[in-house]
């Protein structure tokens, strides 16, 4: 398999925690903030936790910001 191939199945499984979060919550989304004052919400930490730790395995020069 192809990196890109790899990062587009990654981008997939972070979307795919993304609605199972959203589909599965039968109680308005908690919403807190960065000190940016962006918001953040736990399916934002568990598609970003699964990007980061995909990523890494794949290649240890792949930037994250």
């Amino acid at each position: 398999m192809h990196k890109i191939d790899k990062i587009i199945n990654i981008a997939k499984n972070a979307g795919k925690a993304i609605l199972e979060i959203y589909s599965n919550s039968k109680e308005s989304i908690n919403i807190s903030y960065k000190n940016d004052n962006s918001p953040l919400t736990a399916a934002d930490k568990a598609s970003n936790d699964i990007i980061c730790k995909e990523l890494e395995r794949i290649s240890q020069n792949i930037p994250i910001l």
